[in-house]
């Protein structure tokens, strides 16, 4: 016979659901709270939000990713840009999409480009911000945003950018087949070239797989790719 185990709200007590019937009625109810939550949130487009605070995003067209926080005024974090510009791309604002991407294509054109800023001034372009820090994660989900770009709008900028993002980590220092956090800076606390993120490495293995599917079978950067991602592939698998 199948038994389950329900909460019983009167007496705080476990009891026990003996019955086919009595599981078939508990599901039901969980069922028409998941259909009750879904009409809730049908409706919702988060796009329209992203939208709306890009727009008040004049000079930058980056979006703010705190604007009811006062103490993160303008702050434009680059992991947020990245999903949002993601998210536009899915919900068919290609055009706005295309305004975070020349944002960030602006900055990665930079001479001496040594990845991105985890934030940046949604005011102005060079504004302040609370933190100067270049960390892998954050530059990996760019290179991810670049690559959905590209596949709707086909601006080959967008796999340049993701190419240029990889270099870069792959410039980091490695162990085996994973990158650190950031460049090597010793005495510094924390020292972001000696800590490795396994979160940070699945974006970047991510990356780095869907950059194999979209660069040509022969192009020069190709088997370099492959190599990288098969050896990330294998510390995920046995160091991670």
């Amino acid at each position: 016979e199948i038994q389950a185990v329900s909460s019983a709200e009167s007496n705080n007590s476990l009891t026990v659901v003996n019955s086919q019937q009595q599981i078939s009625n508990l599901v039901s109810s969980f069922s028409s709270a998941a259909s009750i939550s879904s009409s809730v949130f049908s409706d919702f487009d988060p796009s329209i939000w992203i939208v709306k605070n890009q727009t008040s995003q004049s000079q930058t067209h980056l979006v703010e990713s705190y604007p009811a926080d006062t103490a993160l005024s303008a702050q434009a974090f680059t992991y947020d840009q990245a999903v949002a510009g993601m998210a536009l791309v899915e919900s068919g604002n290609l055009t706005e999409a295309g305004f975070i991407f020349h944002a960030l294509l602006t900055r990665g054109n930079d001479p001496g480009f040594q990845g991105f800023k985890t934030v940046y001034n949604s005011d102005t372009a060079n504004g302040a911000t609370v933190e100067d820090l270049r960390i892998m994660g954050p530059n990996a989900w760019v290179g991810l945003f670049c690559l959905k770009y590209y596949s709707a709008s086909g601006d080959a900028r967008a796999v340049e950018l993701a190419l240029k993002i990889a270099a870069w980590i792959d410039s980091l220092p490695a162990q085996g087949g994973a990158r650190a956090m950031g460049a090597n800076a010793t005495g510094s606390s924390p020292n972001w070239g000696a800590l490795f993120s396994v979160e940070n490495n699945l974006s970047y293995y991510a990356l780095l797989k869907n950059l194999v599917n979209v660069v040509p079978p022969d192009a020069a950067v190709k088997s370099s790719l492959e190599a990288d991602l098969a050896a990330l592939k294998l510390w995920l698998k046995t160091s991670a």
